[in-house]
């Protein structure tokens, strides 16, 4: 029931209309590469995290029976070229592993700033490791200190995308949900990975 998302594999595309000093547009996409990213690992205590480790991991493990969810940060504004029109919007994952078949993982908006600190899980990750002052765990959004209003982390109920996944390789999400949450002028998109199974 294990499914691994590679995190250098986190790619935000965006399909822009960019204006030209000659009042015409042209289409062109831009490639954004995650700005930060980590995995709530489900523990009442809140004390495990992997903020810096190679992987994410929406689901469970073949090892626990807790829940894991991804977290990806993108910093859209930065991104942008001066008078780009989103026209649409794409996140890219390499799944590197899993062992659950067809899964159902979810892109949901998360509602509340997070950390990524310096926590790096040893061997394949799926376990985390103590957290980090800073990360996000189950029950903080920066540890030790913020906590989420909701363990498991603050998100719409509602996916912006989804997908089956099953097999490793590259997956894509995308929709017209995903796509408005970027044009309404949000300089940041932060879905959650989220896959109840």
């Amino acid at each position: 029931m294990s499914l691994l998302m590679t995190r250098l594999g986190a790619l935000l595309i965006l399909l822009l209309f960019v204006s030209s000093s000659k009042s015409t547009l042209a289409q062109t996409h831009v490639d954004l590469v995650s700005s930060k990213d980590n995995t709530l690992f489900e523990n009442p205590n809140g004390g495990i995290s992997n903020g810096s480790g190679d992987y994410l991991f929406p689901g469970r493990t073949s090892s626990a029976a807790e829940l894991r969810r991804g977290l990806i940060q993108f910093s859209v504004g930065a991104g942008l070229p001066s008078g780009a029109r989103v026209d649409s919007v794409e996140v890219t994952l390499r799944m590197s592993k899993s062992i659950a078949g067809a899964s159902n993982v979810g892109l949901h908006r998360i509602l509340a700033d997070w950390g990524e600190s310096s926590s790096n899980a040893s061997g394949e990750e799926g376990g985390g490791t103590a957290a980090a002052t800073g990360d996000a765990t189950w029950t903080h959004r920066m540890h030790p200190i913020t906590t989420w209003q909701t363990p498991g982390g603050e998100f719409d109920s509602e996916s912006d995308a989804s997908r089956s996944v099953e097999n490793t390789g590259f997956y894509t999400w995308k929709s017209s949900t995903l796509t408005a949450t970027v044009k309404t002028g949000s300089t940041t998109l932060r879905p959650i990975l989220d896959g109840q199974f």
